[in-house]
């Protein structure tokens, strides 16, 4: 799962998002903001598709079975 694009760009992936929303939803023009929300609608319909491929590969992971306390065991 650490070998996955999808994980290692998470954090990235997260802030350019809330950047581009922010600016979306911002945006002085009336006109824009209704393009503006249906560009976030669409963000968000990524950001969930890939999060579930990010739950897939964590499923699969067999560190998934593992309680907190015993990842922090293995360390």
């Amino acid at each position: 799962m650490s070998s996955s694009p999808l994980t290692a760009s998470i954090a990235s992936i997260s802030r350019l998002t809330a950047h581009v929303l922010a600016l979306l939803i911002e945006s002085p023009r009336s006109s824009r903001l209704v393009e503006g929300l249906y560009t976030i609608s669409d963000s968000l319909d990524d950001m969930r598709e890939m999060a579930k491929l990010i739950e897939r590969d964590w499923i699969a992971c067999p560190l998934a079975s593992l309680t907190d306390l015993e990842i922090g065991l293995a360390s």
